[in-house]
């Protein structure tokens, strides 16, 4: 759901498939020295639904994305990413361009079972001034498990952790913040709040796999949703593999 019409077949359920789009993508990664490696991708969206708006003009917008991110490995047990990503639209608006960025750091624990903690931010550009388009991703997933707005005009600031209790048994926890990159003139603030998420998973077999988990957000640690109260979900799932 790149665009106002996407939104609008898409809640049409009963015609309602996909969005009508071509993707090619290229990606080259290359070692540097002895603890660097360099990751660079490129991304080409064409819209061919061929929608119109309600004046009879062709509503689409077309898309490039390229990315170069650098991965440092200064020991087995650690490593730190840094990228950048640009963004180039071409719609029924005209042009516009985005950008996006990511740092992480992510290190593994000295315990008696595989451990790791990882901490990351990222960074997508909004809508500013007579710019129509912020950042846009082609896939809208949700960047939370109760949070649902996909990674456009956001920053995000999670801390993860991992732990492989036994073979068969791993648990992991996060912490997530949430921010609004651009100014919204209808809404007073830009902090969304606060996630925090745990689950436990046990696969007693390789083609069987049970998960719990669960969630809670807090939009009052925020200054967006401060009348909101405390939200939850919780989890249950059995993957098997047939």
């Amino acid at each position: 759901m790149m665009t106002e019409s996407d939104a609008a077949d898409f809640a049409d359920t009963d015609n309602y498939f996909a969005s009508s789009r071509s993707l090619i993508s290229v990606r080259y990664n290359l070692p540097v020295l002895e603890y660097y490696t360099l990751s660079l991708e490129a991304l080409f969206q064409f819209d061919l639904n061929g929608a119109k708006d309600f004046n009879g003009n062709k509503d689409y917008l077309h898309s490039q994305y390229g990315k170069a991110m650098i991965e440092f490995f200064p020991q087995n047990k650690a490593g730190v990413a840094v990228g950048a990503l640009l963004q180039a639209m071409e719609s029924n608006d005209g042009f516009n361009a985005a950008f996006g960025a990511l740092a992480r750091f992510r290190m593994d624990l000295p315990t008696s079972f595989d451990s790791g903690i990882r901490v990351t931010w990222k960074f997508t550009s909004g809508p500013s001034g007579d710019t129509a388009f912020g950042f846009t991703p082609i896939s809208s997933h949700a960047q939370g498990l109760i949070f649902s707005q996909p990674l456009a005009g956001l920053s995000l600031i999670s801390a993860d952790y991992t732990a492989r209790i036994t073979n068969s048994l791993l648990a992991d926890a996060a912490l997530l913040y949430f921010i609004q990159t651009y100014k919204d003139p209808v809404i007073n603030g830009n902090l969304y709040g606060c996630e925090m998420q745990a689950s436990l998973a046990w696969q007693p077999l390789d083609d069987i796999r049970m998960t719990l988990g669960g969630g809670l957000f807090f939009p009052a640690l925020g200054n967006i949703y401060t009348d909101t109260q405390t939200l939850w979900k919780i989890k249950a799932s059995i993957m098997l593999a047939l």
